[in-house]
């Protein structure tokens, strides 16, 4: 049997060569830094999506009461992806301008 291996040393001298070359470990933890991302995308779009249903309740109908208003824009606020469903919806289904 031949003694060298394939590089051409000897098998008898058997070195671990991954103590001359340590894996560098990175700083930053990629899963950490993808939820963060993820989390604050969801704060943003969560407040932008509050904040376009409560405008479109407000705005809906101007002659409605003062009292009104504030409960119509609460209760949007509140259910905000399912009242811009609706709104979507309502819009695409009767045509309508508002």
């Amino acid at each position: 049997m031949d003694k060298r291996d394939e590089y051409g040393f000897l098998k008898k001298y058997n070195y671990d060569r991954t103590l001359d070359y340590p894996v560098k470990k990175s700083s930053l933890n990629i899963k950490k830094i993808v939820l963060y991302t993820l989390l604050i995308l969801t704060i943003i779009l969560s407040i932008s999506s509050m904040s376009l249903s409560g405008y479109i309740a407000w705005n809906q109908f101007l002659s409605d009461p003062a009292w009104l208003k504030i409960y119509k824009t609460s209760l949007a606020v509140i259910f905000s992806p399912i009242y811009l469903s609706f709104m979507f919806i309502k819009s695409i289904i009767f045509r309508t301008p508002n």
